[in-house]
């Protein structure tokens, strides 16, 4: 379920600013819009 809801935010926030798809997902994480925004940079930690 939290998969699903990351997802969700991702497409979400990831169409917000224009992006027309969400495959830009790692260059969002350090665009310095976002992370005014967001206060940090969302990282995926392997496990």
């Amino acid at each position: 379920r939290h998969m699903l809801i990351g997802q969700l935010c991702q497409s979400v926030f990831g169409r917000l600013p224009g992006y027309q798809g969400v495959n830009d997902a790692d260059r969002l994480a350090h665009d310095p819009a976002l992370l005014d925004r967001g206060g940090r940079a969302v990282t995926h930690n392997a496990a």
